[in-house]
């Protein structure tokens, strides 16, 4: 089975301990897709937008231990869904977050886990980047609305 990774299981350690009969197939891309962080890692079915990250092999037995991991089905489910490997298109599993979670900032080991992740597989972190510039901006504006009606 494949698996579409973009956040902290982009990470070949992270992996390792929760799925360590995966196999690492490389970068892939999921089109129409926007990465976000809702204190997590999360994408949005979003045209026009692609979302970089890891294709893996996985087992069943790695299927229940990201299920633990990502809190399914309640703080994340997951579907099949279309994805780019080498040009090529794959089907995989992709978790989304469940509900209308807010933007949030992740911690910054969170984000060191990432970034660390996709130097291992050569993906673009410019993603992260963006996803961080938009979170700050909006919990900015959100500190200051919340200083103007409340002083």
């Amino acid at each position: 089975m494949k698996y579409f990774a973009y956040g902290m299981n982009t990470n070949t350690a992270q992996m390792a301990m929760r799925c360590p009969n995966a196999q690492s197939l490389g970068a892939a891309r999921l089109p129409n897709h926007l990465f976000r962080f809702a204190r997590h890692a999360d994408v949005l079915p979003t045209p026009g937008f692609v979302t970089h990250g890891v294709l893996w092999e996985i087992t069943d037995a790695c299927v229940q231990s990201l299920d633990l991991l990502e809190g399914y089905p309640d703080y994340y489910e997951r579907k099949t869904i279309t994805v780019i490997h080498q040009s090529q298109q794959v089907e995989a599993m992709v978790y989304y977050m469940t509900g209308n979670v807010p933007d949030e900032p992740p911690s910054p080991g969170y984000i060191a886990m990432l970034r660390e992740g996709y130097s291992e597989h050569r993906v673009l972190d410019r993603q992260i980047d963006q996803a961080l510039e938009f979170v700050q901006k909006y919990h900015t504006g959100l500190a200051q609305k919340s200083q103007q009606i409340y002083g």
